[in-house]
């Protein structure tokens, strides 16, 4: 599918659901891209897409809530917590750090909860403005998506398709807010049943049992 300023598809590459023990620890069960382009600055683009601690100001209805650890202005070692979601009515629970980081250029993150793996976010200077690839290698560790992403694995990719798009027209959106001066970002809802405030601060409590306590700033 092809979307303005999205020049790539989400991809599959080395499902290993099926791999033996030693190709199991070799690859993540989904290595999944997406590629987006925009007609912004990149020093514009970066100041967005770098600002881990605010994605979920702009973009609430898939990273429902980030909460920093520890605080290391978005340098190595940085650390979150967020609460994600997509169409289907389960979300995810998991924190990221921040392992590697050249300003202007990249940033690499390791993920782990719901989610164990790295995450990638790389930014270049095209001819029409900017392209940000972000790049996910993971295995599912949610205990209850966990069996339905081996048996069904296109579910799992529809599912993170659905919510990257999405994701990409509220960057979109951010980029403009702030070119324009706008004061406050604006976010849609997220998806049943985390649309309905209480039942996503129920949710959340599951959130609330993940972080350890000492760990809190």
């Amino acid at each position: 599918m092809q979307e303005v300023g999205l020049t790539g598809e989400i991809g599959t590459y080395g499902l290993s659901g099926r791999a033996d023990g030693t190709d199991r620890q070799r690859r993540p069960q989904f290595a999944l891209q997406s590629i987006w382009d925009f007609e912004f600055d990149a020093a514009d683009v970066i100041d967005v897409a770098f600002d881990i601690d605010r994605i979920s100001d702009w973009c609430g209805n898939i990273v429902m809530k980030i909460e920093t650890i520890e605080d290391r202005d978005g340098d190595v070692g940085h650390h979150v917590w967020a609460h994600t979601k997509g169409w289907l009515p389960h979300s995810f629970i998991f924190s990221g750090t921040v392992t590697r980081l050249e300003p202007e250029r990249l940033m690499d993150i390791a993920i782990h909860g719901d989610f164990n793996g790295t995450a990638g976010i790389a930014v270049e200077q095209i001819d029409c403005g900017t392209r940000v690839t972000f790049s996910w290698r993971i295995d599912c560790k949610h205990r209850l998506i966990e069996p339905v992403s081996r048996i069904v694995p296109p579910l799992f990719v529809w599912n993170h398709r659905w919510a990257m798009r999405r994701a990409f027209r509220a960057m979109q959106a951010e980029l403009a807010r702030r070119r324009d001066g706008e004061n406050k970002p604006r976010s849609d809802r997220p998806s049943f049943p985390h649309n309905i405030t209480l039942l996503r601060n129920v949710f959340s409590r599951r959130r609330e049992t993940m972080i350890p306590r000492q760990t809190r700033t």
